[in-house]
C-alpha cells in the first residue's frame, strides 16, 4: 500500500487519515476506496496505529489538515456492534465526513 497519493503539482489540500486498531487488509480496502472517491486535488497519507496498539475494542478514523492542527474524529466505532461488520464505515460515509472537514 503506498503511503501518499500523488496528484498533480497544484495540491490544494494534504490530509493526513490516522486510523486506530484495524487489520492491514481491512485499511488497505479503505484507504483504496478514499482514494478513488477523493477528489484530484486531496492528497493524504495514512497512518496506522501511530500511537502503538490502541485500546482492545477502539477503531476509530481521524483527519488532521496539516501537522500543526488538531486532530478531527471522522469515525468511531466504540459503541457500534455487534455486529462486528457495524464498527467498519463505509469509504462514501468517510468522504462525506472528510468533505465537511476540509472545506
Amino acid at each position: 500500500m503506498p503511503k501518499t497519493r500523488k496528484t498533480n503539482s497544484m495540491v490544494k489540500n494534504h490530509l493526513q487519515i490516522t486510523v486506530h486498531q484495524i487489520t492491514f487488509l481491512r485499511a488497505q480496502a479503505i484507504y483504496s476506496e478514499v482514494s478513488e472517491l477523493l477528489s484530484a486535488d486531496v492528497k493524504f497519507t495514512l497512518k496506522l496505529n501511530p500511537n502503538g496498539k490502541p485500546a482492545k475494542g477502539s477503531f476509530e478514523i481521524f483527519i488532521q489538515k496539516s501537522p500543526s492542527s488538531d486532530r478531527i474524529l471522522i469515525w468511531s466505532g466504540l459503541n457500534k456492534g455487534p455486529p462486528r461488520k457495524d464498527k467498519f464505515p463505509e469509504a462514501a460515509s468517510l468522504i462525506e465526513s472528510i468533505s465537511k472537514n476540509i472545506n
